[in-house]
Order: C-alpha cells, then sequence, then structure tokens
C-alpha cells in the first residue's frame, strides 16, 4: 500500500509525500526494488528542503554584494 501511495501522490505532485511513500515502501520489503528506484528519480529532481536551504544560506552568507 505505501508504493502505491507514493505513485499517488507523485501523480498528484504531492512530492514530498510520495518520497515518504517510497521510503516507507523501501523500508517494509527490502526485496522491492521499484520504490528505491522510484525515490532515487524523485530525489534528482527535488533534493531535500534542508540541504537546498543550508545550500541557499552558505551562498547569501558568502555574497558581500550589497544592493543600495
Amino acid at each position: 500500500l505505501a508504493f502505491s501511495r507514493g505513485v499517488r501522490a507523485e501523480f498528484e505532485l504531492r512530492f514530498f509525500d510520495a518520497r515518504r511513500e517510497y521510503r516507507e515502501a523501501a523500508r517494509l520489503d527490502r526485496s522491492f526494488r521499484l520504490p528505491r528506484e522510484r525515490l532515487s528519480s524523485l530525489e534528482v529532481f527535488f533534493p531535500d528542503w534542508d540541504l537546498c536551504g543550508s545550500i541557499l544560506s552558505n551562498t547569501l552568507a558568502k555574497d558581500h554584494t550589497r544592493i543600495s
């Protein structure tokens, strides 16, 4: 069920929910490869927000230009 919820969430463009469901499906059945494949393809286009936030804040911290 977790995998099918992930597919539905992905179809509905709810990518955060899809990633969560694919992770759950992969955790519940280690031999089922499809959730991990879908998850890896989603993470290429939608990386973790925490990682993006820290990259953005580090980039802005290094930017010394000022707009007046």
